[in-house]
């Protein structure tokens, strides 16, 4: 069975990436915008409004969600993600990104 990534309980507002970072020891990609991100789910509740967006390695297809992070940032253009909020309300785990 196919699931839409659209049918995601978590996801983050459209903002542009104000930053990139990535940790070499825990293996792990961040984005970050000005503020917060807010994080709704299908109802528009809002969810927890983390500062960091996280990419574990485990997520498959990481590198390709970095390189399009990446290109949405150097062309000034807006991000969501797709995820779920982390146990520690800083971080937002995402496995999903769309640009417009």
């Amino acid at each position: 069975m196919l699931l839409s990534p659209l049918g995601y309980a978590a996801k983050t507002n459209w903002s542009e990436i104000y930053q990139i970072n990535y940790n070499a020891s825990a293996d792990y990609l961040f984005f970050v915008t000005q503020g917060k991100w807010q994080v709704v789910d299908g109802n528009n509740q809002t969810l927890c409004s983390p500062y960091y967006v996280q990419v574990s390695s485990a997520v498959a297809g990481r590198d390709k969600l970095m390189s399009i992070g990446l290109a949405a940032k150097l062309a000034g253009l807006s991000v969501e993600f797709h995820g779920e909020c982390s146990t520690d309300p800083a971080y937002f785990n995402a496995t999903y990104i769309i640009v417009r």
